[in-house]
């Protein structure tokens, strides 16, 4: 990934690896978008890798509401900022970033593999 001076100051490198050792892998995300007024939002997170455990909840709480599902596991997955009600007011109701942050944990839980049916 390209390191940038906003990338810099965003997290100290102590505080990547201290991460890392609670967690192990983490991950940088930008999320850009336009709010209302066509001004454009990056918020960077780190989080941490999805579990299996994740999944189940995810799947669990989309029965009754895909909204809070996607926002649970967005919180639930994000580590730093530390303040995640802070990057969430941020987000407000662009629930549309929820579903962008969870569409691309789709490598992490093989929710893009290809299955192949063919009839015998």
């Amino acid at each position: 990934m390209k390191e940038t001076k906003e990338s810099k100051e965003f997290i100290a490198k102590e505080k990547i690896e201290e991460l890392k050792q609670k967690y192990g892998s983490v991950y940088k995300s930008e999320i850009e978008f336009k709010d209302e007024d066509g001004n454009d939002r990056i918020i960077e997170v780190i989080f941490r890798k999805p579990n299996a455990d994740d999944l189940d909840s995810f799947q669990t709480e989309s029965q009754s509401s895909l909204s809070i599902a996607r926002q649970n596991i967005f919180n639930s997955l994000v580590v730093y900022p530390e303040d995640k009600k802070k990057v969430m007011d941020e987000i407000g109701n662009y629930h549309g970033v929820y579903l962008q942050f969870v569409e691309e944990l789709s490598p992490f839980l093989a929710m893009k593999a290809k299955v192949k049916n063919v009839k015998l």
